[in-house]
């Protein structure tokens, strides 16, 4: 059943194969549950082009939101980032990319 619809594409990189994959059982997935649900019988193509319409959507709507936005409001609603803490136990810095470099340069790693 995977196999007649994949969103596999030729990546030598196992990682990407790997979310592939999974897209391919989630897809699968939500089709049964679909068709058991409703009880409606559709073809599995044209439910997995709806289903990515559907999940797409969102994103879509928010990048057209965020062009669509005067530059000034864009800037101003953006939150400010806090430094983040180091989790070292050996630093006493609060400068997380300092404290990595002194390890790095140390031996630690």
């Amino acid at each position: 059943m995977a196999r007649q619809y994949s969103v596999k594409g030729g990546s030598h990189w196992w990682p990407v194969a790997v979310l592939y994959n999974i897209l391919d059982l989630a897809a699968i997935n939500a089709y049964v549950l679909y068709k058991e649900c409703t009880g409606e019988n559709c073809n599995r193509r044209d439910f997995i082009l709806q289903l990515a319409m559907e999940l797409r959507q969102a994103h879509m709507d928010q990048k057209r939101a965020e062009t669509d936005a005067p530059s000034g409001s864009a800037a101003a609603a953006a939150p400010t980032r806090k430094r983040k803490v180091c989790q070292v136990a050996k630093c006493n810095d609060n400068k997380t990319l300092d404290c990595l470099r002194r390890l790095w340069k140390g031996g630690v790693w």
